[in-house]
């Protein structure tokens, strides 16, 4: 059976016949160990990839083939493709299939050459071909073998086609006596590597409200591995700092498992990064049962079944950490709740013997036999949940059941510039994938009392939207709330809450922000240094720029440790 890429097809591909060739490759026996790409990326956008191709098959000792599909009926007459749809009507397409598949493997080839350095690879035999699941084809084009046609007479046999068609190639090429490569299935899997960056697409996280941005970006080698550990394994624990792109690998995760059938439950901690999670779904078919803050739903739960009144709440820290998990549990049970897997982002907030039991008793087989993926940061953002260790979660979780572990290491999200800093004021020690050291430097900027550091910070703005930063663009943190929070006195720019629709300046508290990012990060209010943790997060959420207000107090304890450049 052949590893799919992605793991499972969306239901928003509305083609019977792409859904059942897909089926077909997955199934079959003789293609074990092939590499199947099928054109649809993470953030679920059908995507023009080398020419549009359908299905990319890359099999060890056979080569690599772009295959065009055709369902229903179809026809030429005259030269042009006349395609008949469901609903009975015509469409007419001077551009056929086989010209669709040949500029998609010519493609393909092209891309082997200028991307990879081994002969090899460069010479890999390629094909293409078109498959017509639904009909016989037995038109006698002359430019057309019927070796690389695929229809109603092959059945379901997907592989013994893939192996008739590099028969016909093999033979045409030795024929003109070009020299080619039958790929060995370690030239596959440095293929698969030159390739897959084109058909696995991911949006950054982002709170900009201009979501359309469309800004793609590539997943890491790092990050690849850990997919393919994931669909290996149906218990993982999933670790890695700030911007090693966690978020990202479970919202791919996400996706595939509801396009595979399942009930997902989707759980964070914070409410700001359920509004993210929510934008990553939108306009799909592929949203879970549930997405967003495992308390909020537990509250929406117990509320429900009016197990408290939540009016009499006097300690809410207590109360949510140690009693709604409780009501939770009664509430679970007269829902009758099961999901068929949990992942868990932010997985470090909420990793607690109360809200572990509260997993256990919705999910499907339990911890123990059931299917779930947490991802969680145990070593520097632990700011809810203090104490919490990666080997104090292990021990936690062998307890409940046996599951792979898997430690994501490059920082994809900050400059060097800001995470150099981040390893002198936390004492971190991480790699960033970014190494251009011509990005801003990470400026610090000291006031006295919260007069000028107003001041400072009205000045600090003018001078970015004067530079051309949208400001949406740009966040300001604190670890104070609003009233209590320098950003409360500013008058001349409107400044909204993080996670509305707006346009304008965002704030939020640094524990609030957590999860997210944005392209400039404004720190006020920086009083001390001596919660490394809490910093940790504040300055890990800016892509390109970091400001830092900080008192005198602050800025001396900083340069005492020797931790200015």
């Amino acid at each position: 059976m052949a590893k799919m890429i992605p793991a499972a097809i969306s239901p928003s591909v509305k083609s019977p016949a792409e859904r059942k060739i897909y089926e077909w490759f997955k199934t079959d026996p003789v293609t074990k160990d092939w590499v199947v790409f099928h054109s649809l990326g993470i953030e679920n956008h059908q995507t023009v990839v080398f020419g549009e191709i359908d299905f990319l098959v890359c099999a060890s000792e056979l080569g690599v083939f772009a295959l065009e599909v055709k369902g229903g009926r179809i026809a030429r007459r005259d030269g042009i493709w006349v395609y008949t749809d469901k609903y009975g009507i015509e469409h007419e397409k001077a551009r056929g299939p086989f010209e669709q598949a040949s500029e998609g493997m010519f493609s393909v080839k092209e891309e082997l050459k200028n991307r990879s350095e081994s002969k090899s690879v460069q010479n890999a035999l390629c094909g293409y071909g078109v498959m017509f699941p639904d009909i016989v084809y037995d038109n006698s084009d002359i430019d057309i073998a019927q070796e690389e046609i695929f229809d109603r007479r092959d059945g379901q046999f997907v592989g013994k086609y893939i192996k008739r068609l590099a028969d016909y190639n093999k033979n045409k090429f030795l024929q003109k006596k070009v020299f080619v490569v039958y790929p060995s299935e370690t030239d596959i899997g440095d293929i698969v590597n030159v390739l897959r960056k084109d058909f696995d697409k991911a949006l950054p996280l982002s709170t900009k409200v201009e979501y359309a941005e469309n800004n793609l970006i590539s997943l890491t080698e790092e990050q690849y591995r850990c997919i393919d550990g994931l669909a290996g394994n149906k218990r993982c624990l999933i670790s890695g700092g700030a911007g090693t792109g966690k978020t990202v690998l479970a919202i791919k995760n996400a996706k595939e498992s509801v396009a595979a059938g399942k009930k997902l439950g989707f759980f964070c901690y914070n409410l700001l990064l359920e509004k993210e999670l929510h934008r990553h779904f939108e306009d799909t078919d592929l949203k879970p049962a549930y997405i967003g803050s495992l308390t909020n739903y537990c509250e929406q739960l117990v509320k429900k079944h009016s197990l408290f009144d939540f009016s009499k709440i006097t300690d809410a820290a207590e109360f949510y950490k140690k009693k709604l998990p409780e009501y939770a549990l009664d509430a679970i049970i007269l829902e009758g709740i099961k999901f068929d897997k949990i992942i868990l982002d932010e997985a470090q907030d909420l990793m607690t013997p109360e809200y572990l039991l509260v997993l256990d008793s919705f999910l499907e087989g339990g911890l123990k036999r059931g299917e779930w993926y947490f991802f969680g940061d145990f070593d520097y953002q632990t700011i809810y949940n203090r104490g919490i260790t990666d080997g104090h979660v292990v021990e936690m979780l062998e307890e409940e059941a046996g599951f792979a572990t898997f430690h994501l290491t490059l920082n994809c999200r900050n400059t060097v510039n800001i995470q150099q800093e981040m390893n002198k004021i936390v004492g971190v020690s991480a790699e960033t994938l970014s190494k251009d050291k011509n990005a801003p430097e990470v400026r610090y900027i000291q006031f006295r009392d919260s007069g000028e550091e107003k001041d400072l910070l009205t000045e600090e703005i003018k001078k970015l939207l004067a530079a051309g930063i949208k400001p949406s663009e740009i966040t300001i943190l604190s670890a104070f709330k609003r009233e209590k929070c320098v950003v409360n006195k500013i008058t001349k720019y409107k400044i909204d809450p993080a996670g509305a629709e707006s346009k304008n300046i965002t704030y939020s508290t640094i524990q609030g922000f957590k999860g997210l990012e944005n392209t400039v990060i404004i720190l006020c209010d920086i009083l001390t240094y001596n919660k490394p943790d809490l910093m940790y997060v504040g300055m890990s959420r800016a892509r390109s720029l970091l400001v830092v207000l900080e008192s005198e107090h602050a800025c001396k304890y900083r340069k005492s440790l020797q931790i200015q450049k």
